[in-house]
């Protein structure tokens, strides 16, 4: 399982497996914050409870807490009504504020990279390397030609701080930080999406940002964000017909229910999910160009923008994405 373990009381930052606990996991994002109680039991992860609530317009920009008090009452509400209050919590972490990256390096024990990666990392990260969390995996040792591929990660501990202090405001007790993106990969591991020497490509719609990884077997391939999403919809239904944020959204759901809706509306949807379709497609075809072993099997698209329920666009994405 790949995941960034950031302690926010300055602890050590590692991958790897957890203690046998029971866990509250918290994805805040620019539209809505989604909570689920996890257990973890002898045949592995159990989702015990989901909550979800839309957040206020602009609360969260960039991925950036901009309105700390809103968001921290909207997550308060989900801990109450879930009675969760004091529980352990890992907390997502996802935009221009995070990077992965898949780099080869001369081969060397783990300890010895743990040693020398702050300097190595330099040349990758566009951030003060003194302002950024970095943590590494070793994906494959390549002995016989003397590298290794190892995964990259990077998040700004301003980010951390932020989402911290939200998560704390509402009741709960962070003990780590994983990027959105790796867990969407784990999601796919986790429920069978893998196959040993299968490349698939999971990718991951929300309201701003869409991610996109692919796995080789169980293994990290590529990953890629992009800064487009269902929220584009919404957007563009604004100033089209020149309403509120509320009654746009309201207009895209009744186009994913298919009801009926304003000419416009419907040319919109089309062209969003167009865009993002083009994306994923220069994304994936990128990977291709570039990889040995580049035949993708499957795509699997999920996330909250991709739901048929608040994504008119669903299906148009999946046709165009093959």
């Amino acid at each position: 399982m790949l995941s960034l373990a950031v302690h926010p009381q300055g602890g050590a930052i590692m991958f790897g497996r957890r203690r046998s606990c029971s866990l509250v996991g918290v994805d805040i994002g620019t539209h809505s914050i989604k909570l689920v109680q996890l257990q973890e039991k002898k045949d592995g992860w159990h989702l015990e409870r989901a909550f979800t609530a839309v957040i206020p317009p602009d609360c969260i920009v960039d991925g950036s807490v901009i309105n700390f008090s809103a968001v921290a009452e909207c997550l308060r509400g989900l801990v109450q009504t879930g009675k969760l209050e004091g529980s352990k919590c890992v907390i997502s972490v996802a935009g221009h504020s995070t990077i992965i990256k898949k780099i080869t390096l001369p081969s060397m024990t783990l300890s010895e990279l743990q040693e020398s990666i702050g300097w190595e990392a330099e040349q990758y990260i566009p951030f003060d390397i003194k302002e950024v969390y970095v943590d590494v995996q070793i994906v494959s040792n390549r002995e016989s030609e003397g590298q290794m591929d190892v995964l990259l990660t990077a998040v700004k501990k301003s980010l951390v701080n932020e989402l911290t202090q939200v998560a704390t405001d509402a009741g709960l007790n962070v003990v780590m930080t994983d990027f959105a993106s790796l867990a969407v990969i784990n999601a796919c591991i986790f429920n069978g999406y893998t196959a040993p020497g299968e490349i698939i490509a999971c990718v991951d719609v929300g309201d701003k940002l869409t991610s996109i990884g692919v796995l080789n077997g169980n293994q990290v391939a590529f990953n890629r964000d992009i800064s487009t999403g269902s929220g584009t919809l919404t957007g563009a239904i604004q100033n089209l017909l020149n309403v509120r944020y509320e009654e746009a959204e309201e207009l895209k759901l009744r186009h994913s229910r298919g009801e009926e809706v304003e000419d416009g509306v419907v040319d919109l949807g089309k062209r969003v999910a167009d865009v993002i379709a083009m994306e994923v497609q220069r994304s994936l075809d990128f990977f291709t160009a570039t990889s040995i072993s580049s035949d993708i099997a499957r795509v699997v698209v999920m996330g909250g923008g991709c739901d048929p329920a608040s994504n008119g666009a669903s299906s148009r994405n999946h046709e165009a994405v093959p």
